[in-house]
């Protein structure tokens, strides 16, 4: 879920990470932005912790 998120936050559009990710659909997505709606911190932690890698 964090690399999407992090995508979408460099500006990548549903339909670019679509075309990126083949083998995710529109429902996919809007699974994994609610995931992360629900866990903002555990996103943020996941984001921080690979920038750190």
């Amino acid at each position: 879920m964090w690399l999407l998120e992090q995508a979408r936050r460099h500006g990548l559009t549903a339909a670019e990470l679509l075309a990126t990710y083949p083998t995710l659909h529109a429902r996919d997505l809007a699974d994994a932005w609610a995931f992360v709606q629900a866990f903002p911190d555990e996103i943020k932690r996941q984001i921080r912790e690979n920038e750190e890698a």
